[in-house]
């Protein structure tokens, strides 16, 4: 059922989980032009953090490999064969194994413009050091307007439950902004409960719950 290359990667997946209308299967680098729209809508702080920089940087580490903005990391859900959603997240050994190599293509793709923007990396990246052994983290995830109300955030958390499973985790783990009642509604209706709360100092303070649910 789970054919994995990555330590943590959902896009080797083979199967999909469909019904009339809606698709659900591992990203290809070919889905790059719908990611950085969908990353972006999912965190709104990313495209001041990226500045005008954003799609092309965030298009670039998607279409790459081993980076924790790599499609090998992401599902895309489709309805109607276009592009509905998409949700990236990792394990515990990816975040360790590639934050690194992470930072390194950032400062390729952003050059000057990441160290000035240095202090506002490093303080979302204290976010990410929450993520301990038995955690799948999903780091980010969307549903283009036109598509919601049809369950495909769900049906995406739950393929990414059943590969974070396949791989041993724990518990699944997301940060959601404290005012997006809505999807805290929906994570608490799959099993996600409120572990904490959490705040980052950008160009104002955003407030964070984080949220997990234990994988059974």
């Amino acid at each position: 059922m789970l054919r994995t290359t990555y330590p943590d990667g959902l896009s080797d997946r083979k199967d999909i989980m469909t019904d009339e209308k809606i698709v659900i299967r591992g990203s290809t680098a070919a889905d790059a032009e719908s990611f950085p729209g969908l990353l972006i809508m999912s965190s709104s702080f990313l495209e001041g953090l990226l500045g005008d920089s954003a799609d092309r940087v965030l298009k670039n580490m998607f279409r790459r490999k081993n980076n924790l903005f790599g499609h090998p990391h992401s599902i895309t859900a489709e309805a109607n064969g276009k592009t509905a959603g998409m949700l990236l997240s990792y394990g515990y050994q990816t975040k360790v194994s590639e934050e690194l190599i992470t930072g390194l293509l950032l400062f390729v793709e952003m050059k000057h413009e990441l160290l000035m923007k240095l202090p506002m990396f490093v303080r979302c990246g204290k976010m990410m050091d929450f993520v301990v052994k038995g955690d799948h983290y999903i780091s980010n995830l969307a549903v283009f307007p036109e598509f919601r109300g049809m369950g495909i955030a769900s049906r995406m958390i739950a393929h990414a439950e059943a590969a974070a499973k396949k791989e041993g985790a724990q518990r699944l783990v997301l940060d959601t902004e404290k005012d997006h009642t809505a999807a805290i509604r929906l994570y608490e209706k799959i099993g996600f409960s409120i572990r904490r709360e959490e705040y980052i100092d950008l160009d104002e303070r955003k407030y964070f719950f984080r949220m997990s649910k234990p994988i059974v």
